[in-house]
């Protein structure tokens, strides 16, 4: 499942409403949704996930890069 920053500010927004007794207006949806588009930003920038690897035929290990959607 790729990374959604709108998805997460969602996911965000609920649990403060219902877990946290947040009171739901539009501030508290800006503040969700830029937490979410940092938090997506900062694992997007963060980690590599290899999507094509290289096995050497002489041997060695396997390399590979690609990224976070």
């Amino acid at each position: 499942m790729a990374l959604d920053a709108t998805r997460l500010s969602n996911a965000i927004r609920l649990r403060l409403i219902t877990k946290e007794g947040f009171v739901d207006n539009p501030c508290l949806q800006d503040f969700c949704d830029v937490i979410a588009e940092e938090i997506v930003t900062e694992v997007q920038q963060a980690t590599v996930v290899p999507t094509l690897l290289v096995a050497p035929s002489g041997g060695g290990p396997v390399t590979g890069t690609g990224g976070i959607t």
